[in-house]
This record gives structure tokens, sequence and C-alpha cells, in this order.
């Protein structure tokens, strides 16, 4: 928003000579305040001209030059409402409406009626000498109704009409930086400024084209003049705020935002600035409270969106982030900034799938950066498809070569694929170029910890601790270390070491509830278990260990219990969910575990393992026909798989003596047709027989 435009003699007079003077008792009073507050609004104070406005309408409401004015004051201040207002009484007080349109369109525009605005300054009634003033106001609409080309051409016939007018050139220069001529755009502030060097909108124009092109320093020195000649200018305030937060100059800043506050009570912009300097000082709780005052306005402001999506990834609120980031990208879908971050969200959520469907527009870029990437090869690793993850890493390595994350993350797509020595490998390289990384440090002793080589995870490990002293990490992968090497008592050492490093750490935690269940402490495993619980209710891990141990590691509605918790705080994880089913069969309770097994199988419906899940509920329950189908289904996915046409025949077999025919078929086909399933298709008869 604008809070100060500078008018020309001329156009000032055009503008003042629209109604007769009001014949009121008053009325000279009144007519000695308006050219006091039209002084005022000249100099750019808007704050005195306001005050001297009302004192004119006090002593004559019906001065319609003063009412017109004060609409000028409304539309320099960004309240487009008010202004209307003010427009509608002026010609209630005698200016004809045909002089007035021109500003009523611009009320409207701050209204975000664009498609009303362009109507009203298309007006075949509207004066000459406000052509010029109408033509920007199409242009601007035509923006807003993100119309180009007809925006362009609106802005290139208010020049023609008043070329040297410097709001025209401002309006120009905005529409050249919005198509990306910032060389044009350059020439039309600068012309701009020679022709008015207090013209406060093109020096704000001109301080954001030097911070683009030139740097955050440099266009201090534009605001800074901006302000000089307008003191009250809320968009150079805003800007020069914006600049200093960016450079860490945050009391300034403060200072600044606070001036706009005080001009205007719950600035929507400023509010938004503030929250953010917040954010920058780690607040969240502050710029929460900040953003909450806003009461909506900011509620579709594609910043204000990411800012809060900040504060909730900060806070760990997942949910709120994903709300925010998803509605960025429905309203802006070819932003590849908000698309990179919702699909991080995705990603932290556990759902790889849907970061890749987030991710797949970016495919089609010319060029992709490094860090792009590398998110594509965590969500394909996250989906288990490592050989497509290992092609997006070695293309973010080759971009980035000397990130150690990226040739570490390389590193454990090869363990994923059965490399452990090219794992081995690329994390030794990692080391030599930076010897304490943390990452590789912690994935090549994971490496060693996976193939069984305890000793060499301890010496890596110790490498960890020696490298970061204070990071509980190190310790709980040599606790771990210690385990594998059969030595208990130190490995509960360097647990309690990693706890009393990191209080909050839930694996070293769950670590020393394990050593407690081996060394015969259920209780005191129980308890540590509990109490991680109460204090992370979405523990899913924690909740499986309990409820293993729950009935004395039988199946019970006790483990039951805490199986449904596992499932409530992580719903899109199959794991506590494949055994609810497994414990209802146990425990002989067939309705609950088909129920459940049929909902998991139309969630993935190509995956082996809950299709056979789905067939055993099935069979349960003696829905045999249903039960062939699943199996057969296993088979059409996995015709190479001997034990599909195994499971075919067993299912087919329960089905009474017609299903021993068509089971006997099943497998007199597998043997006959030999290969590695031959010998378990010939057991499978014997069993038969």
């Amino acid at each position: 928003m604008r809070h100060r435009t500078v008018l020309r003699t001329s156009a000032l007079a055009a503008f003042l000579l629209a109604a007769p003077i009001a014949a009121h008792a008053d009325a000279q009073g009144s007519m000695i305040a308006f050219n006091q507050a039209l002084a005022h609004f000249q100099a750019g104070d808007l704050r005195d001209a306001r005050i001297e406005l009302l004192n004119a309408l006090k002593a004559n409401p019906n001065n319609g030059v003063a009412r017109l004015l004060f609409a000028r004051v409304q539309l320099a201040r960004g309240n487009g409402v008010a202004a209307q207002t003010e427009i509608e009484r002026a010609v209630k007080a005698g200016i004809p409406r045909e002089k007035t349109l021109h500003l009523t369109a611009h009320a409207l525009l701050l209204q975000n009626k664009a498609s009303l605005a362009l109507e009203t300054a298309s007006s075949a009634g509207i004066p000459p000498q406000f052509g010029s003033y109408a033509a920007r106001m199409r242009g601007r609409a035509q923006l807003q109704l993100g119309k180009i080309a007809a925006a362009g051409s609106e802005f290139s016939n208010a020049q023609r009409i008043a070329p040297d007018n410097p709001d025209v050139l401002v309006d120009l220069a905005r529409y050249q930086i919005g198509s990306h001529d910032v060389a044009s755009a350059s020439k039309s502030i600068d012309r701009a400024i020679q022709l008015a060097p207090g013209n406060v909108e093109a020096l704000d124009l001109k301080g954001g084209l030097v911070r683009a092109t030139q740097g955050l320093e440099p266009s201090l020195a534009w605001f800074d003049r901006a302000i000089k000649t307008d003191g009250n200018s809320i968009e150079a305030r805003l800007e020069r705020a914006a600049t200093l937060s960016d450079m860490k100059r945050y009391d300034a800043a403060r200072a600044d935002l606070k001036h706009v506050l005080g001009l205007i009570p719950n600035h929507p912009i400023a509010l938004y600035l503030s929250a953010a300097l917040a954010v920058r000082e780690g607040k969240f709780q502050e710029a929460e409270t900040i953003l909450g005052q806003t009461k909506g306005v900011l509620d579709n402001y594609p910043p204000a969106q990411l800012l809060r999506a900040d504060i909730a990834l900060k806070q760990k609120n997942l949910g709120v982030a994903f709300e925010n980031l998803s509605a960025i990208v429905a309203r802006a879908p070819d932003n590849p900034g908000a698309r990179r971050a919702l699909a991080q969200v995705q990603l932290q959520r556990g759902d790889p799938r849907g970061a890749l469907v987030t991710l797949e527009p970016l495919t089609k870029l010319p060029r992709l950066d490094a860090g792009t990437l590398a998110m594509m090869g965590s969500a394909h690793a996250q989906t288990g498809d490592f050989a497509t993850a290992q092609e997006f890493f070695e293309r973010a390595a080759k971009l980035a070569p000397n990130v150690a994350a990226l040739q570490t993350q390389l590193a454990m797509t090869r363990m994923a694929q059965g490399d452990a020595r090219g794992a081995d490998a690329g994390l030794e390289n990692v080391l030599k170029t930076d010897p304490k990384s943390v990452q590789a440090l912690t994935s090549l002793t994971y490496v060693k910890l996976r193939a069984q080589d305890y000793r060499g995870a301890l010496a890596v490990a110790d490498r960890l601790v020696a490298a970061q002293p204070d990071l509980a990490t190190g310790y709980n992968l040599r606790g771990t270390a210690a385990l594998g090497l059969r030595d208990v008592k130190r490995a509960e050492a360097e647990f309690r070491t990693a706890i009393a490093k990191d209080p909050k750490f839930l694996d070293a935690r769950r670590n020393l509830a394990q050593v407690q269940l081996i060394t015969k402490r259920t209780d005191q495993g129980k308890e540590t278990l509990r109490a991680i619980v109460a204090e992370n209710a979405n523990d899913t891990r924690s909740m499986m260990l309990l409820a293993e141990l729950a009935g004395g590691g039988k199946p019970s509605q006790e483990r039951i219990d805490w199986i449904k918790r596992a499932v409530l705080s992580a719903p899109r994880d199959p794991g506590p969910r494949v055994a609810l089913v497994q414990t209802y069969l146990a425990m002989n309770q067939p309705g609950p575990a088909l129920t459940e097994a049929a909902s998991l199988s139309r969630e993935r419906p190509t995956d082996l393992r809950l299709l056979q899940l789905l067939a055993s509920a099935q069979m349960a329950n003696k829905d045999m026909p249903n039960a062939v189908a699943t199996a057969r289904r296993i088979v059409e996915l996995a015709p190479q798989n001997p034990q599909a046409k195994v499971l075919l025949a067993r299912v087919q077999a329960a089905g009474g003596p017609s299903g021993l025919t068509d089971a006997r078929a099943t497998l007199q086909a597998a043997a006959a047709k030999g290969g590695p399933g031959a010998d378990q298709a010939y057991m499978g008869l014997v069993q038969l027989e």
C-alpha cells in the first residue's frame, strides 16, 4: 500500500475544481482547514492532513473538495473501503460523479475488486484530465486479473497521455519489474525520481530494485531517503524494516515496525514482519500471538502461510505445516520453493509417496538443484526403491561434490542395496575430507553394526565421541556395539551416559529398557518404556515393545490395547496394524482381524505381505472364495515366486474336496514348470496326498 502520492499543480487544480464552494455558515473556516490539509498532503504528511480534514468537515460536513481530498488520503493509506465511502459523500456534496470514477476504481482495486475497478475506470464519461490516472488503474486491474499483455498496453497508454507524470512512470516500472525487464524498470524509476525527487513511491521502488540487484546494504540509502522525505510512508518503513531484519539489525527493524503500528494499529503486513522477526529470534509463541492479531486477514497470504509452516516445523507440529504448505501449492502450483517445503514435511510425516507426487512437476524443469535431487533420492529410498534413489543421489553429488551429507546419503543407499563394501568406502572418503563429520561417522557405525562388525562399529563410535563429546549419539552407538559384543554391563553404562547427555534421547532410553529386559529386570524395563510413552504420546516403538511384553509375552487384551494406541499414533505405519491383525488371529477373533486386514490391503493393494495376511484372515472367517481370489492375486503379482503358488494350493485345499482337486492341479503345474520352485511344489503334493 502507498502513503504518499505527489500531485503536480495542474492535476491538483483539475482535481479541486470539481465542485462549487459550499455556501455554509462555516464555509470559510472549513476552507481554511482544507487549505492547511492540502499543504500537509502535498508535503506527504498524511497524519496532519487527516487532522485538518476532520476539522474542515466538522465545520462543514458538505465540503465536497474536503471529502474528495479525504478520499485521496485514505487511498494513500491503502484503505479502499474508507476511500470509497468518502467519494460517495463527496458526490452527495455536489462533486460530479464522472470526476470521481478514476478514484473509485483505485478504491475498488484496494478491495481486490479488479473486475469492477476495470469496468469503472473504462467509463467513457471520465474527463480527459483524469485519462492517465484511469489508464493506470486499468493497468493495475489487468495485472490483478492476470492479463499481463493488456496491463502493459494500459500502462503504455497512460505514459502516452502523460509522458512526464512520475506516478505513471512508477506504475510502468512496477510492470516492467514483473515482466523481468530490469533495465527498462531502472530507467523508468530514475526518470520518475529526476522529475520528482521527493516522490516516495519512486524512491521506495528504487530501493527494492537495488536490493534485488545489488544487495541489502546499498538499498538502505534509498529507503532512508524515502523516509526522510515522508517519515510516515508506510511502504518505505515496511521495506526498510524487512531489509534491516534480513541484515539481522533487529532493533532498528522493530523501531520501523513500531512506527507503522503507531500510525495504523494492527496493520497486517507490519504484524507479519513483526512475527517473522520474532521467529528469527527464536520466539515462536510470540510469533504465533502476533499472527493471531491479524484476525484472519493474512490467512491466504502466501508469505504468512510459509511463516506459519516454519513456526509449526520448528515446534514439530507437522500437521499445521502440512496444511499451510498444501494451501500455498494449491494456489501457486508453479512455486518450486513451496513444493520442496511441502515434500520435506511429507517425508517427515512418513509419506514418501506423497512427497514424490508433490515433487513430480519439478522433474520437468530444465535443471534441478542438488537439494531437490537429494530430496527425491530420499523419497525413493523411503519407498524402498534404492536403485532409483541412488541415481538421484549420484546426480546430486555431481552437482555438489563437496557436500558431505550427499556423499553420506549415497553411501547409505548403496548399503541398502547390499553393497556394504561400497558404502564403507564412500563414507571413509567423506571422513578423509571431514574427519569429524557427525553424519558420516554415525552412518559408518550403522554400516558396521549391520554387517555385525561390532568391534569395527565400536572403533568408529569412539571416533564420534572423540569428535563430539557432548553429543549423545556417540555413546548410544557405543552401547549398541557393546551389546553386540555381549558386554551388557558396558552397554548399560553407555546408554546411561547418552541419557545424561540428552535426557530426551528416545533411542538411548529404549535401548536401556532393552538391557533391563535382557537382564531379567522386566518391571524396570516396563517402567522405563511407560515413562517414555507418558512423555511422548506418539512414540510407536515403545508402545510396540510394551505390547510384546503384555500378558507375559502371550496374546492378550492388554497387548491389543497397546497396539491400538500405536495404530492411533502412527496411522500411516502398517507395522502396528499388521501386528494387530496377527494378534486378533492368535486370539481367535477372526472378525476384527478381517476388518483390519481388508482395510490395509485396500490402502496398499500390491503389497504381497498384506495380501497374505488378508488371505489368512479370510480363511479364519471361512470366506474361502475370497481367500482363493486373494491368493490368485498374489500369484498374479509374483508369478515367479514358488511360495505364492504353494500358498494358493493351501488355500484351495482348505476349501474342501473340490478345492483339493484345484490345489493338486496348481502344484502339478508348478512342478511341471521346473525351476527353483519345483521342489517346493513336489513337497506340497506329498503333503496334500
